[in-house]
């Protein structure tokens, strides 16, 4: 019995037949669909599977590799270069020596010289006010005092520094010099001299002596006949602070009577002879020290008194001589 005739007979068909024609028609509706996703998904290439992902590939033929390219040894940039651990066992070289070859065996050379300290100049004034000045018999403290405060080296050129303490005089030129540092006190400490006293210098040069006086006296007035030389010491006294002292140009064998009388006198050359002039602008009770004669001088002390003058030998020194009118004999 066929179908037609079954569904004529009962009016519908039977269950099976009704699934199986369910599923035909379903099966022909989606199979378009389903086959071209499946050709889709075949064109795309698949994944090596686990066997054929860790698969060992032989090696490539000499034709196909690469040369190989030799980089340059040099260190990488911010990586320090280390030496091979051999290379730094072994020692260093020994030095060569300092003085060459020795010329026969057995042959030392001498030590090194041994570092000098710089001295400063503060410590070198301080002792030379201590051995050169208190050693023989400059007590008195303001001399002592002024001595160690004004900077001898400053009135010296740059080149001569070293020496300014030293104890001996120091040629500065054909006829300039500094005295020693010990006839600069002796000079001093012999004038006597107080706070408030004026005082003639005969005799500027680098205005070391004036700087000297100026820190006792209370006015000092210095003469100089060199005119260049009188502007030179000026500059310096003035540029190191020394403003009670006035610098004169000229003749220091009349002095200075618009300045007179003097509480004391000092003549750093030496005259033949003691210039009247300056006698008589020295004020009463007042003391002259001069050193008088030619090669060697002899260093005096004068106090004026009102009957008169009253000389006193000290030592024999030896200075620059006084230029000017003092050698014309008048």
């Amino acid at each position: 019995m066929n179908p037609e005739e079954t569904t004529r007979r009962h009016g519908r068909r039977p269950g099976w037949l009704a699934v199986a024609t369910l599923a035909m028609a379903m099966m022909g509706s989606i199979g378009v669909p389903i086959a071209g996703r499946a050709q889709r998904f075949a064109a795309q290439p698949r994944p090596p599977s686990s066997s054929q992902r860790f698969a060992v590939q032989p090696p490539p033929s000499s034709s196909q590799r690469r040369p190989a390219v030799r980089q340059p040894s040099y260190p990488r940039p911010g990586r320090p270069s280390v030496a091979p651990l051999s290379a730094m066992r072994q020692p260093p070289p020994p030095p060569p020596p300092p003085f060459g070859p020795p010329p026969f065996p057995g042959f030392m050379p001498p030590p090194p010289p041994r570092r000098m300290a710089i001295q400063s100049y503060d410590s070198m004034r301080r002792s030379m006010v201590n051995q050169q000045l208190r050693q023989r018999g400059i007590s008195q403290p303001e001399v002592l005092a002024a001595m160690e405060q004004v900077p001898r080296h400053l009135f010296l050129p740059p080149t001569m520094r070293r020496e300014a303490y030293a104890d001996r005089a120091l040629q500065l030129g054909p006829s300039r010099t500094i005295y020693q540092p010990y006839v600069v006190a002796l000079m001093t400490a012999l004038l006597d001299l107080k706070r408030g006293d004026s005082v003639l210098e005969v005799g500027t040069g680098t205005g070391y002596h004036a700087a000297v006086l100026s820190r006792i006296a209370h006015h000092v007035y210095s003469m100089e006949i060199d005119p260049v030389v009188a502007s030179q010491a000026a500059h310096a006294l003035g540029a190191m602070g020394y403003h009670n002292v006035q610098v004169w140009a000229g003749d220091g064998y009349r002095g200075l009577p618009e300045k007179a009388p003097f509480d004391a006198i000092l003549l750093s050359a030496a005259p033949p002879r003691i210039p009247q002039p300056l006698l008589d602008q020295l004020r009463v009770g007042g003391k002259m020290v001069v050193p008088v004669g030619g090669v060697v001088q002899d260093l005096l002390v004068i106090t004026k008194t009102r009957a008169g003058i009253e000389k006193r030998t000290v030592i024999p020194v030896r200075v620059s001589p006084m230029t000017g009118q003092v050698q014309d004999g008048h």
